[in-house]
């Protein structure tokens, strides 16, 4: 069976939309997934420390105010 896929009326995801943290971070994601089994407290405790390190990441990048 083959499907047709309309790929017309849709519009690229915006720049400002993809996150270049959480795409960094995709490898080490997909690792998590091909070395531990679905559903293990593993996985979801490996991946819990990803977001974890993203969140923490992307707040030591934000701009800080500074005293003038």
């Amino acid at each position: 069976m083959t499907v047709e896929r309309a790929d017309e009326g849709f519009d690229d995801w915006p720049a400002a939309a993809v996150d270049p943290i959480n795409t960094a971070l995709l490898p080490v994601v997909e690792h998590i997934f091909a070395v531990a089994a679905d559903g293990s407290p593993e996985r979801a405790a490996a991946l819990g420390e990803v977001l974890a390190v993203a969140e923490r990441i992307k707040q030591a990048l934000a701009p800080k105010p500074r005293l003038q």
